[in-house]
């Protein structure tokens, strides 16, 4: 696949919560939470440039990759699709303290599959939406834990948003 390399070793995710729970249990005096997440972010950016093959974050493969791994890969898994449709509707109702105007809300319907699409490869996503790629690329399918996994962050995201 020459838009997205599934045989990177995505890291960030798991070394954020190792060190923060170094510092949690006082185990470490090299590090306080402010740092961890600006050396995690910087792990993150590296991470996104590498699995597309980019040369920076403003690099148009990255774009492009995203758009391929989705229509290509992750839109054609009917439960993956189940999810992501699950979360436009979450998305259209969560917005319970009426936070959004009118305008708002009908820029958020119109652009919701572009704006869950850049969730999927955001900084709390990433980790997990390189996971699905990668076994569903490989195996065909996604582990039932995963998926749940998965859906439960992006829902827990767009709650967080408004």
């Amino acid at each position: 696949m020459n838009f997205y390399d599934i045989n990177f070793e995505v890291k960030y995710h798991s070394i954020r919560d190792e060190l923060l729970e170094k510092i949690a249990s006082n185990n470490t005096n090299e590090y306080v939470e402010e740092d961890v997440f600006t050396i995690c972010t910087n792990l993150y950016q590296h991470e996104l440039t590498q699995v597309f093959y980019a040369s920076s974050l403003l690099d148009n493969k990255i774009d492009k990759g995203i758009q391929y791994v989705y229509n290509e890969i992750l839109s054609k898994y009917v439960p993956f699709t189940d999810v992501i449709n699950n979360s436009k509707l979450h998305l259209f109702t969560c917005d319970d303290n009426n936070v959004l105007t009118s305008v708002q809300k009908e820029n958020l319907e119109k652009n919701s599959s572009y704006f869950l699409l850049l969730m999927l490869f955001s900084e709390n996503m990433f980790y997990l939406t390189h996971q699905c790629i990668c076994q569903l690329t490989k195996y065909g399918r996604i582990e039932l834990a995963l998926l749940v996994n998965f859906e439960t962050m992006l829902n827990e995201m767009l709650l967080s948003k408004f």
